[in-house]
């Protein structure tokens, strides 16, 4: 997998521009902090934070207690290769260059047409992203 590099707070705006509306389901694929699961919950998701590191789901699931959104959110400690996102209206990752070959394969298996997928830096190989936004690429599937 990655390191933890939490995604920074300037970079929250993204969700400005992926069309997130209330009642759509985010995951986010290695939630970390679960910062971007907070954001989206705040905007009415139904949030999802997946992530396999024992200390951020314990801290992440801390976090949420104290949400005012908490109803809305979810964070499980699982390994996202596992993690099924079938149901998801929007997927975010920030991986390594190295595994997103797997992670399309992954995607493309398991995401609904209309779905949408923003990667943080690393772009998804023969993938056309429809939105640039500083270093996040934003995905539609077809």
């Amino acid at each position: 997998g990655a390191p933890f590099l939490p995604t920074r707070k300037k970079h929250l705006d993204i969700f400005d521009h992926i069309g997130l509306q209330p009642g759509m389901t985010f995951v986010d694929m290695g939630s970390g902090d679960g910062r971007l699961v907070f954001e989206a919950a705040k905007r009415g998701a139904l949030a999802r934070g997946i992530e396999i590191q024992p200390v951020l789901h314990v801290y992440s699931k801390l976090k949420q207690y104290f949400h005012p959104n908490k109803q809305h959110i979810k964070f499980l400690k699982q390994d996202f290769w596992k993690h099924d996102v079938s149901d998801a209206d929007v997927v975010f990752i920030f991986f390594i260059q190295s595994k997103m070959d797997k992670m399309k394969n992954k995607l493309e298996k398991e995401l609904q047409s209309g779905s949408r997928v923003v990667s943080h830096i690393f772009t998804i190989p023969d993938w056309q992203y429809t939105k640039k936004h500083g270093s996040m690429y934003v995905y539609h599937r077809d």
